[in-house]
């Protein structure tokens, strides 16, 4: 689960892969789906990309 943009949040995404094959870390599988529908959705919302926004979170989804 995501959202988009990071500074004024538009859009929450969520993606399931139910039987990923190879690795199963949820970066590696569903990160590229994530960044592609993400990416979609702000071209057509016409929403510009944020340059200067914070780094996504990488602690593999465990709050710290």
């Amino acid at each position: 689960v995501g959202i988009a943009p990071v500074r004024d949040p538009r859009f929450v995404v969520l993606v399931a892969i139910k039987a990923p094959k190879g690795e199963h870390y949820g970066g590696s599988v569903a990160g590229p789906v994530f960044r592609a529908v993400t990416e979609w959705a702000l071209t057509n919302a016409d929403i510009p990309p944020e340059r200067d926004a914070p780094p996504p979170r990488t602690s593999g989804g465990v709050e710290e």
